[in-house]
């Protein structure tokens, strides 16, 4: 029986946390960065919240569009995982005899 405490060797485990980390670090890094340019950018122009309005806009559209690329490449991935007891071709159906 296997143990509770014990980590898994599964792949698949792995592979899904490497997912989470890859998708959180991407969401973070885009929030910061865009944070960034929105504080630096007010302090440089010498707005209040202009840029930072813009930047925040400019964070959701980017933000949206790098997870909707790695959901494509997820998706994929798990299609490939699957794919081995699939045939790769499609079948060919064999027609009744006309008589």
């Amino acid at each position: 029986m296997d143990d509770p405490k014990k980590p898994s060797n599964d792949p698949t485990i792995w592979e899904a946390m490497g997912i989470a980390w890859d998708l959180l670090i991407s969401i973070v890094v885009t929030a910061t960065l865009f944070g960034l340019i929105g504080v630096y950018g007010d302090r440089w122009l010498g707005t209040k919240y202009v840029v930072k309005i813009a930047s925040f806009a400019l964070m959701i559209v980017v933000g949206y569009r790098v997870i909707l690329i790695k959901g494509r490449k997820i998706a994929k991935r798990l299609n490939e995982l699957s794919a081995p007891d699939r045939q790769t071709k499609a079948p060919q159906h064999e027609h009744p005899p006309t008589g």
